[in-house]
């Protein structure tokens, strides 16, 4: 199969580590991907250096108008179009800006999708709606659309009208947990065979188990937590929990960055109460897996958006427990008491408690961070993810040649 991969995401996150590992396995398995993305993205120029094909329907906002040697982006407009463009966007009133992009990119994903034609394509949808589903009724093309996030708050009937509207073009339209697709389908009033949901997995080999040993006497308990700085992760929650637990030996590493506002909001949080030496920082960390397998736990707040929690199954694959709140699929992923425990979202003190019961029972912790990495290895390899995703995407080619 020749399998057309769609995303409109200009950043770096799960669902993008999602569509490059899924992009990655499909030669080995005798396919080929095409990735329909944006030039001068991260996922855009790894996907390039692997040698898969790459078209571009917009740049990057993040640089500069020259192009890449080699990547398609069909007729391209001169400087002149393009500012002539940006000027008619600004000068026209918000809700026909949005019609005339949403008419560009229909246009753009139109043309790349005749130009690099595919036997199933599989398009991203981040809180809201994907033209590209259009382009691809129009085109004949069958469309798997992947809801990466909760479905957000609806602003203005345009877009309410289209995101409920939309998914309903999609041959399928899948999610990553329940939780999620039961949200799209409420929302979409989506037929029950048209949803599916497909956990997702994690290289087993690469987050290796590492069997946990009782905390060493006269060093602090290590809490870590992993994602963006987003206000949908929760973690001025998870600050304020520290702060509760000032007469206790914890400390919280944050690895991830974010927008500066928000990055600059959490550090004046920090220092407002005077939680500096027991709130670290670390930024963006490439390798994740020394610091899953030296925490004691690892914490997860977040109280929006999220489909899944792919920074949950790495850190259960190398054998951490977990603390979490109840948000949207995290119950499915981190079962209470098995694996860690769940705590409501938003709620300071009952996370706190929990934090303070993973550190005073520490054989439970440990039994706990071992029956996270069984669980790991029974329902989240990468392997059972792919093999399911590309089941699905077969299934969708033969409907659509039987039709």
């Amino acid at each position: 199969m020749r399998i057309g991969f769609f995303t409109s995401v200009d950043g770096w996150g799960g669902s993008e580590m999602y569509l490059k590992s899924l992009m990655m396995r499909m030669g080995d398995m005798g396919h080929q991907a095409v990735l329909f993305g944006i030039y001068g993205t991260r996922l855009f120029e790894e996907a390039m250096k692997a040698g898969i094909t790459c078209l571009s329907w917009r740049r990057s906002k993040w640089i500069g108008p020259a192009h890449a040697g080699g990547v398609s982006e069909g007729k391209s407009k001169g400087p002149h179009a393009r500012r002539l463009r940006k000027c008619i966007l600004r000068m026209s009133p918000s809700g026909v800006a949005h019609i005339l992009c949403d008419a560009s990119e229909l246009a753009a994903c139109l043309r790349l999708f005749s130009h690099e034609p595919v036997d199933v394509m599989h398009v991203n949808i981040n809180e809201y709606y994907e033209v590209a589903g259009i382009a691809c009724k129009l085109r004949g093309i069958p469309c798997l659309g992947m809801c990466c996030a909760f479905p957000g708050k609806n602003e203005g009937y345009r877009q309410r009208h289209l995101t409920r509207w939309i998914p309903k073009l999609h041959t399928a339209v899948a999610s990553k947990s329940l939780a999620c697709i039961n949200a799209w389908q409420r929302l979409c009033d989506l037929s029950s065979h048209k949803c599916r949901f497909i956990w997702n997995g994690v290289d087993l080999q690469k987050f290796g188990y590492k069997k946990r040993e009782p905390a060493a006497q006269g060093r602090p308990f290590r809490l870590l937590a992993v994602g963006r700085l987003h206000p949908m992760k929760g973690l001025d929650v998870l600050v304020r929990a520290i702060r509760l637990l000032r007469n206790k030996d914890v400390v919280l590493s944050i690895a991830g960055h974010g927008e500066k506002q928000h990055k600059e909001g959490l550090e004046r949080l920090v220092s407002d109460l005077n939680l500096s030496s027991k709130v670290r920082f670390l930024g963006y960390v490439e390798d994740v897996v020394p610091l899953y397998r030296k925490t004691d736990c690892t914490v997860s707040a977040s109280v929006a958006h999220e489909s899944f929690g792919q920074t949950l199954i790495e850190a259960m694959a190398c054998g951490s427990p977990l603390i979490t709140s109840d948000f949207g699929p995290f119950p499915e992923i981190n079962l209470h008491k098995v694996t860690g425990l769940v705590v409501p979202a938003h709620n300071t003190s009952h996370l706190a408690m929990a934090i303070s019961t993973m550190m005073d029972e520490e054989g439970f912790r440990i039994q706990m961070g071992r029956r996270a990495r069984e669980r790991a290895e029974r329902l989240f390899s990468q392997d059972r993810m792919i093999d399911k995703t590309v089941d699905l995407y077969a299934e969708l080619a033969e409907n659509q040649r039987q039709d």
